[in-house]
């Protein structure tokens, strides 16, 4: 009898495979493009927007005390991507296309003089920005190097540098999708002294800068 019962079993379920397959419910249309939609949502990190950049702008490194100042022009170029709306990544690369002009300010012993020396800066930036239409203002928070090449010290000719933290405020204008205006300011040095420069002094060193940017 147990035998009879276990094989009436398994021919009932034999045809509920074979002919059933039509009770077996499945997804409709509409929860299968819910499914597709949602694997297809990009992540919360991605490359979506790469873009390269140039600028000119002005350098200006001053001692507090003193109030002497170096100062030139400078050329730019950044590139970077935002990972998302709010967040991106920028590096930049900056140098002087003049020689650094110098200012004696409170100090009678020391003359205006131009000296035959560059300014450079090298740097890489977190970018925390927002969009309100068109405009885009951001902060950046980074690291970077400065340095003052050909400086003449005791006689000798020095390549002054220093790293550190960086950070600055800047605004840009979306012209269209593709082309963005911007202008920036960068403290790219604040703290004492400047390698051997004015080694008792509290130093600053501000960039100023204006460009334009092309958004793949």
């Amino acid at each position: 009898m147990k035998k009879t019962i276990l094989i009436g079993s398994l021919v009932c379920v034999g045809f509920l495979y074979a002919g059933g397959s039509k009770n077996i419910i499945q997804p409709s249309s509409e929860a299968m493009a819910i499914s597709n939609a949602t694997t297809a949502e990009k992540p919360l990190l991605y490359l979506s927007d790469v873009y390269l950049g140039l600028g000119l702008g002005k350098f200006k490194l001053e001692s507090e005390q003193s109030k002497e100042q170096f100062t030139s022009t400078f050329g730019t170029i950044l590139a970077g991507f935002n990972a998302n709306k709010y967040i991106g990544i920028e590096g930049r690369y900056t140098y002087g296309y003049n020689d650094i002009s110098y200012d004696k300010g409170n100090n009678p012993k020391n003359i205006n003089v131009d000296f035959n020396s560059k300014y450079s800066n090298i740097a890489i930036y977190t970018k925390l920005k927002y969009e309100i239409n068109n405009f885009k203002p951001y902060i950046l928070l980074g690291y970077g190097e400065s340095k003052i090449t050909n400086r003449t010290h005791g006689g000798k000719l020095f390549d002054f540098k220093e790293a550190g933290f960086q950070y600055g405020l800047g605004l840009g204008y979306g012209i269209n999708n593709s082309w963005e205006v911007f202008v920036d300011y960068v403290k790219a040095y604040d703290d004492k002294g400047f390698d051997l420069m004015a080694q008792n002094q509290d130093v600053g060193i501000d960039l100023i800068t204006v460009g334009v940017k092309y958004h793949f």
